[in-house]
């Protein structure tokens, strides 16, 4: 039996949380591999909003419970209820997520290798899908690619902000391994210059690391 979207949309404790995700990816065989790999439905709904909010809850020490809200709603992605009585919306993006990531998702699906810093496009007259870039490249160039997603991602929200939404969560494909030494410091340097009202706090995963920022230039 297909995983049911409404589960997301209870709110649960983390330890409850962490368990749902385990379970789905446990049985996550009885989906196709297209499904998996164009991420359709509950796919996408668990991997670019479950997984990243259970990552925000991690962070969060006043955190007491969260869910996902319907696909109807116009509102915030999510709500997360904290200790003291409060209601949080997050409104949830994935930094860098495009055409090209998407066809190296096809890419490794089919067992090919792939390079996180080319990029990917498909040839029209033979429907295969070509890749050109350097294939290696620096950690200070992986961290400055990094961060221009992740400003990318938030400029793009904030043009397309839903009401109620109090938090930005923007996840990345990126892993710290791959990146400079100082990159928190270099990331929270680039978001001072950036205004993120309507939002009151962003945060982004990183790796298994969740960064939050304040927004100061409004106060």
């Amino acid at each position: 039996m297909k995983f049911d979207r409404k589960v997301l949309e209870q709110s649960k404790p983390l330890e409850e949380m962490c368990l749902i995700t385990r379970e789905f990816l446990e049985n996550s065989a009885i989906y196709s591999d297209y499904e998996v790999q164009h991420r359709i439905g509950v796919i996408k709904d668990v991997v670019e909003e479950y997984v990243p909010l259970i990552q925000l809850a991690r962070a969060l020490p006043d955190f007491i419970s969260a869910k996902l809200t319907p696909p109807s709603c116009a509102g915030p992605d999510a709500l997360l209820l904290m200790s003291d009585g409060s209601e949080i919306g997050v409104q949830i993006t994935i930094a860098g997520e495009n055409y090209s990531t998407a066809l190296q998702r096809e890419m490794l699906a089919r067992g090919e290798i792939i390079f996180p810093n080319q990029s990917a496009c498909r040839d029209k007259a033979t429907n295969s899908i070509q890749t050109k870039g350097r294939i290696l490249t620096t950690k200070s160039a992986n961290t400055k690619n990094m961060i221009c997603e992740v400003i990318f991602a938030l400029e793009k929200k904030r043009g397309s902000y839903r009401d109620g939404s109090h938090v930005l969560l923007i996840s990345t494909s990126r892993r710290p391994i791959t990146l400079a030494n100082n990159w928190q410091e270099l990331l929270i340097c680039s978001m001072k210059l950036k205004e993120i009202t309507p939002y009151d706090d962003v945060y982004i995963n990183v790796g298994d690391q969740c960064i939050g920022y304040h927004d100061t230039l409004s106060q």
